[in-house]
């Protein structure tokens, strides 16, 4: 089983920080059939290519990083929301130029216990998964939330062949992404039997929290709401004593 771990990553100066600590703490973890993949989106390319640098594991996209210019058939601009663009075209070049099973997809606030994370996706089908921390938008759309998206490859092979109307939507690109595969394709069932126990969202310093990291649990993101790049060396430091 090949797993991807794609890790939405920002060019944003205020994330650099975090975007060091992850490169010096879990992704330094070597695993044969895990592959980490870093995606960003550009400020100054806007020809919608996708440039990767294998040495550090880095896909730069040619959309916006964040925002992006609409111009409409009349000369009319207007700003758009760009990471629903940015994360297809990662998912298509992905799916074009890697072997994986599984495409597990994260935010670059998140430590992952890549170990962890393998010997449960090891645990599932190889079909029909959208699984993660699940929630639903203003009570009308499942969706999974965008810092723990587990995608089997017919999902990705199923977002990327309906990229367009996934650009379309007027939304986040994690709440886009449940609308395409659950509402647009009625691709999936059994949503709410879903698994969300390996994700733990921390709001302040990790604290007390460290006890959760230990190998009994099953939990394998650690999500920060702030980008606390310190908690990643914490959490780096006691994985080490295991």
């Amino acid at each position: 089983m090949k797993v991807l771990i794609l890790n939405q990553a920002t060019i944003d100066s205020s994330y650099g920080e975090i975007d060091k600590a992850m490169r010096l703490t879990w992704q330094c973890t070597q695993h044969p059939n895990v592959k980490i993949i870093n995606y960003y989106g550009s400020n100054t390319l806007k020809d919608r290519q996708c440039n990767y640098y294998p040495d550090t594991n880095d896909l730069i996209i040619n959309v916006g990083d964040d925002k992006d210019i609409y111009i409409d058939e009349n000369g009319s601009e207007y700003e758009f929301d760009s990471r629903g663009e940015k994360f297809v075209l990662a998912l298509e070049y992905c799916l074009n130029n890697f072997e994986f099973d599984y495409i597990y997809r994260i935010s670059c606030t998140s430590y992952i216990d890549i170990f962890k994370l393998y010997n449960y996706l090891n645990s599932l089908s190889r079909e029909k998964v959208y699984n993660g921390c699940r929630n639903m938008y203003q009570s009308q759309y499942y969706f999974v939330s965008g810092f723990s998206v587990i995608m089997s490859r017919d999902v990705v092979e199923q977002l990327v062949n309906n990229k367009k109307e996934l650009i379309k939507l007027k939304y986040p690109e994690d709440v886009a992404t449940g609308m395409i595969i659950f509402d647009y394709l009625k691709y999936l069932e059994n949503f709410d039997n879903q698994d969300q126990s390996s994700t733990y969202v921390i709001n302040n310093e990790i604290g007390d929290h460290s006890s959760l990291v230990h190998p009994s649990t099953s939990i394998f993101n650690f999500k920060f709401q702030k980008p606390y790049h310190d908690n990643f060396k914490i959490i780096h430091n006691i994985l080490k004593q295991f």
